[in-house]
């Protein structure tokens, strides 16, 4: 399992990997995609997949570049473009769309998904992270101190926007881009992330998080536990696919 520490990325990595076990070349659309820190440490054989990673950010795409070279060079290009100019790169349709916690940082999230769909096949899937506006239901102790730091943020940062998704925004953005939400799971990695990554030993670290994913997917799989669940939540993760 990667040490990643977030196991709503861990479920995208399970899924792409039984995805590509078909023999056939999977087209994949990583809409930013960063410095590709989801497929590090994936264990993800790149044999029948391409990644086309697209990001605004010029560091992390060359950070990006550095790391697609440890991985497997050939099944990675990259785009320094917005997802406005999707629909004139590409002279064919994806397979997959992947995009981790990167909603949650766009004004305008219809659009965002408007895009994709006219870039992929009728037949593809999406896997999707963000952040979740659930979990800041036990922080309305400091939420107006928050808020404000992000109002000054994003009135004085030209890249800095964060405004954290419920699922109802999602669905309403998928709706309105003719997209299918065929999966929507809650996932609350902030209790255990700092543990996994600074006091836990390194040879431990797969194991607590085997744990801690196998103690989530329990919480999701029934509706119940599920709607209390996801008020202490702090990533969705949702699949979908073109109507």
């Amino acid at each position: 399992m990667p040490l990643t520490g977030n196991t709503a990325k861990i479920r995208v990595i399970e899924k792409i990997k039984k995805m590509i076990t078909q023999n056939k070349k999977i087209q994949v659309l990583d809409a930013g995609c960063g410095d590709l820190n989801l497929w590090l440490d994936s264990g993800i054989d790149f044999s029948n997949i391409v990644v086309h990673g697209f990001d605004r950010n010029e560091k992390a795409l060359e950070k990006a570049k550095q790391n697609a070279s440890k991985l497997s060079k050939d099944s990675f290009s990259f785009y320094n473009s917005t997802v406005d100019n999707f629909p004139s790169l590409f002279d064919f349709k994806f397979d997959l769309v992947v995009s981790t916690n990167v909603l949650e940082h766009l004004k305008n999230v219809p659009s965002f998904f408007s895009n994709i769909r006219k870039v992929v096949s009728d037949n593809s899937i999406g896997l999707f992270v963000c952040d979740s506006a659930h979990f800041q239901s036990r922080k309305r102790f400091s939420k107006k101190s928050i808020d404000s730091i992000y109002k000054i943020k994003r009135q004085y940062v030209d890249d800095f926007f964060l405004k954290p998704l419920s699922d109802k925004d999602i669905q309403s953005g998928l709706k309105k881009s003719k997209f299918e939400l065929v999966l929507l799971e809650y996932y609350c990695i902030d209790p255990v992330k700092f543990i996994h990554n600074h006091i836990v030993d390194s040879i431990d670290k797969d194991t607590i998080m085997d744990k801690w994913y196998g103690f989530e997917k329990l919480l999701n799989q029934n509706e119940k536990t599920k709607n209390g669940f996801r008020e202490f939540c702090s990533s969705i993760y949702f699949e979908t696919k073109p109507i």
